[in-house]
């Protein structure tokens, strides 16, 4: 059987990223990208959505009233505090802001980041746009890969309950005297692996020790004999009597 994988089945590389992100400066589309990489468009939507850093709009010089009706907004005096004197529209203030009852934050969300290529990196009207932007960059892309990669192979893949449920059932079997492949043979209830069972027991998640384990203290066992036939024959051929202190491991 090839266990060999097509390109389509391999994770995204930084040379990867970096097309991708060339491909969205030079406003290809996803389709194009996708087929100069070898993979489904979809793979490419996917890892343009996950891995694209939001920008806040630019806010120089901007209105100080924030309501999205202020442009047509003929009220006045809605807040009270200078009437009668004050005579001016209320959009021309941030006073109504708090007192309209038709008050409607205004939003710099851009609609066309909501469908492909999901990101400003090829619009012609980025600078002077005055709305959230989103861009795809290819090294920080693949930092949030590697963090991501990273984080899901640490750690304990189980629930605190099912942990608990697994150490009441493991340990005293181990403590009888029974390997893990023993254990998981007559126990296929266990939806682990020896390799996983053995890692849950080295970094302390069990009850049980490394040193509880038979094989483990079978070899323990065994560097206590070594030792003992190496310091026997060590005072033979020196024919120096001395006193040998073996410390428990």
């Amino acid at each position: 059987m090839n266990n060999s994988k097509t390109a389509t089945q391999k994770h995204m590389t930084l040379d990867d990223r970096i097309s991708i992100e060339k491909g969205l400066d030079q406003h290809l589309s996803l389709r194009s990208i996708a087929l100069q990489l070898g993979k489904d468009p979809t793979t490419i939507s996917k890892e343009i959505k996950k891995h694209r850093s939001f920008q806040e709009h630019n806010r120089f010089n901007e209105p100080a009233n924030k309501c999205a009706l202020a442009k047509d907004c003929k009220k006045k005096n809605i807040c009270g505090t200078y009437a009668p004197v004050c005579k001016r529209m209320c959009r021309s203030c941030n006073h109504c802001n708090s007192h309209c009852e038709d008050f409607i934050p205004r939003s710099y969300h851009c609609s066309l980041l909501d469908k492909a290529p999901f990101v400003c990196n090829g619009c012609s009207k980025k600078n002077p746009c005055r709305l959230d932007k989103a861009y795809y960059r290819s090294s920080t892309a693949h930092r949030q890969y590697k963090t991501i990669l990273v984080e899901s192979r640490a750690g304990i893949n189980i629930s605190p309950a099912d942990l608990v449920a697994l150490d009441e059932l493991v340990t005293p079997l181990i403590l009888q005297g029974q390997s893990p492949y023993m254990i998981l043979r007559n126990h296929p209830e266990i939806a682990l692996s020896e390799k996983t069972l053995y890692n849950y027991i080295e970094s302390g998640a069990l009850s049980v020790k490394n040193i509880d384990l038979p094989k483990r203290n079978f070899l323990t066992q065994g560097l206590r004999k070594w030792i003992l036939s190496w310091a026997v024959k060590v005072q033979k051929k020196c024919y120096l009597p001395f006193t040998l202190i073996v410390v428990p491991l």
